[in-house]
């Protein structure tokens, strides 16, 4: 995960239970890089630390679109904590923009009960995700 205390992700998958394959930037120990992972989200649900960003259809790109672009950049990745991070990546993907703030009324907090809808989101548009440590 990236080296501060929230981490963007793009959801790709839901593999039932706490688990989902997502698409991000990482610290390798050496270098970062953009990867795909299975993740294991049950300690930030517990905390109430997962959250979801929502987006109208018509503001950003189609879900097969949202992965085709994460999926672009796989490897190696020129991290900067201000001008290129793991939420700047994920806004790529997703929207095209870096900057762009999210309306906290635009970020919904997952729960248990409710992962299915909140992070198993292919069908509906593949989820950046904001994970807080």
């Amino acid at each position: 995960m990236c080296p501060h205390d929230r981490h963007h992700a793009i959801v790709t998958a839901w593999k039932g239970g706490t688990k989902v394959k997502v698409i991000h930037v990482t610290f390798t120990g050496q270098e970062f890089q953009v990867r795909e992972e299975l993740i294991d989200v049950c300690d930030f649900i517990r905390r109430e630390q997962l959250l979801r960003y929502m987006y109208e259809p018509n503001e950003c790109h189609e879900p097969h679109d949202v992965i085709n672009r994460a999926s672009s950049k796989r490897g190696p990745f020129r991290y900067d904590v201000r001008a290129n991070n793991c939420e700047r990546f994920a806004r790529w993907c997703k929207v095209d923009e870096y900057n762009t703030p999210t309306p906290a009324s635009d970020v919904v907090k997952a729960t248990k009960k409710c992962l299915s809808a909140c992070v198993a989101s292919t069908a509906t548009g593949a989820a950046i995700v904001r994970l807080l440590k």
